[in-house]
C-alpha cells in the first residue's frame, strides 16, 4: 500500500524486498517497470524479467527478449482477480481509514473468493 500520488516504478525494489516467498524466478511486469535501476536489481538477483521497454527510449545492442503472449495471460489472470474483489463495495470504494483495516478486508474478500472457487 502507497498513497496514489508516488510513482509505481519506483515500488519494485521494495516490493520484492519484502516478498515472503521464495525468490521467483520470472517477473512478468508493464512499461512503468522499465527503468534501469530495476532490471538491474533484477539482473543481480537472478530474475528472468518479461517487461516490455518504452518506445521512446533508445538501447544500444541487442534488444531484450519479450513474450507478449505469456504477459497476455498473466494479465489478464490478474485483472480478472482485481474485478472479483472489487466486487466487493467496501473495498471498491475504500472506506477505512488506515491501511491496516482496508488490507484486512481485502484478506477477507480474498478468503471468500478462495471458498467460492474451492465449492465450485
Amino acid at each position: 500500500m502507497s498513497p496514489g500520488n508516488h510513482h509505481e516504478g519506483s515500488k519494485l525494489i521494495s516490493m520484492m524486498e519484502e516478498m515472503t516467498v521464495r525468490r521467483p524466478r520470472r517477473i512478468h511486469a508493464d512499461t512503468i517497470y522499465d527503468t534501469p535501476l530495476a532490471r538491474y536489481y533484477l539482473r543481480r538477483k537472478h530474475v528472468m524479467a518479461n517487461i516490455p521497454s518504452r518506445a521512446r527510449r533508445k538501447r544500444p545492442g541487442r534488444p531484450r527478449l519479450f513474450d507478449r503472449e505469456a504477459l497476455r495471460r498473466i494479465r489478464y489472470s490478474v485483472e480478472r482477480f482485481f474485478s472479483w474483489v472489487k466486487n466487493f463495495r467496501r473495498i471498491d470504494t475504500r472506506y477505512d481509514r488506515t491501511a491496516s483495516s482496508f488490507m484486512g478486508f481485502v484478506r477477507i474478500a480474498c478468503s471468500l473468493i478462495l471458498m467460492k472457487e474451492v465449492l465450485r
